[in-house]
């Protein structure tokens, strides 16, 4: 292992050099992706998913989560699949990758909504349970999957979101299969040739944290649903100087699940013109309007069938929720309902 903290930091970035990120945030969680097969067997809890988004396709998606990762961890690409198009053939994908028991999967080309609640399932369950292919054999298999994921301009659910690391990719133009400027062009021969020196600052830069004393990093909290996770990589990153760790993640949340971002919008507003005051769904639904959230629920014909689709979208399924520091309730007012917001105390 390499013990110099200046010396796994100038390895490391090397590595990643001719990628485009968006910002240094970006390269740190790409840092982490890295960091992660790593300590991923003293590790008890969970891994969140690492999806690797551009704007664009060409932009080196591909080339970061398939060939860098396989290179440097299994000698080979690791050979992506595609993100299937429904649930069923979600969790049928997921039992075959882990019956397979590769260790890295690669969801490449992801084009839809990601919004699954077996991928959800998988990254924050030791053990996952479905049902064999052809079968009516409901089987339950140990979950040991490095989940990455490839995507132009990707959008999740907020569930999906808060199981994620986002890296994005910024090509510096609209033709970014034409650049040529790269340190390391031929990308597989560079890989053969530093493998085992970046496989000997990454394991280095664990000895250099476990010999401080395994501090937690110390700008970032911990991930839910992933506290070993994250207390181990923000502490190794921290320590051979990628500070930017996960510094993007406000914004990827916001940008992926954009429901998620209206309903925080619309509650403070709600609140700052109503308070604790029970409301008919109506009026809520003309705050809402007013500020332009919840489009598709404003997109029907008549305001009975908009302030309906409001009640269904915005509301009925957010009661007893919480957002930001209130709580959304409702009572009954004879034969209507009446919203209002509790804050937490």
């Amino acid at each position: 292992p390499i013990l110099d903290a200046g010396q796994i930091h100038a390895i490391l970035e090397d590595l990643l050099v001719d990628f485009p990120f968006r910002t240094p945030a970006n390269r740190d969680n790409a840092v982490g992706m890295l960091l992660t097969p790593v300590v991923q067997p003293a590790i008890a809890g969970n891994i969140p998913m690492h999806p690797v988004v551009a704007p664009l396709e060409r932009t080196g998606k591909t080339k970061l989560a398939c060939d860098l990762m396989g290179h440097i961890f299994k000698g080979v690409s690791i050979a992506p699949v595609q993100f299937p198009p429904n649930e069923e053939e979600i969790e049928k994908r997921i039992l075959a990758e882990l019956l397979r028991d590769g260790g890295f999967v690669v969801l490449d080309n992801i084009r839809t909504v990601v919004d699954s609640p077996a991928l959800a399932s998988l990254l924050t369950s030791r053990l996952f349970t479905g049902r064999l292919l052809g079968k009516s054999l409901m089987v339950t298999l140990p979950n040991n999957l490095i989940v990455l994921g490839t995507g132009n301009n990707i959008i999740t659910s907020g569930e999906i979101a808060k199981r994620s690391i986002p890296i994005h990719l910024q090509p510096p133009n609209d033709h970014p299969e034409d650049r040529v400027d790269f340190k390391h062009p031929d990308l597989f021969e560079y890989l053969a040739s530093v493998r085992s020196v970046v496989l000997g600052a990454l394991l280095g830069a664990v000895e250099l944290w476990i010999a401080a004393g395994r501090p937690p990093h110390p700008n970032r909290c911990r991930l839910g649903g992933f506290e070993e996770w994250s207390d181990v990589v923000g502490g190794v990153l921290h320590g051979v100087g990628f500070t930017e760790w996960r510094a993007n993640e406000r914004n990827w949340r916001r940008a992926a699940d954009p429901r998620g971002e209206d309903l925080k919008a619309f509650v403070l507003e709600w609140w700052n013109r109503f308070g604790m005051t029970p409301m008919p769904a109506r009026d809520l639904s003309w705050v809402a309007r007013e500020l332009g959230l919840f489009l598709d629920c404003f997109a029907r014909a008549s305001e009975h069938a908009q302030t309906q689709a409001f009640v269904a979208k915005a509301l009925t399924c957010n009661i007893d929720r919480p957002v930001e520091e209130f709580v959304i309730r409702r009572d009954n007012y004879g034969s209507s309902s009446r919203y209002y917001l509790d804050k937490v105390t």
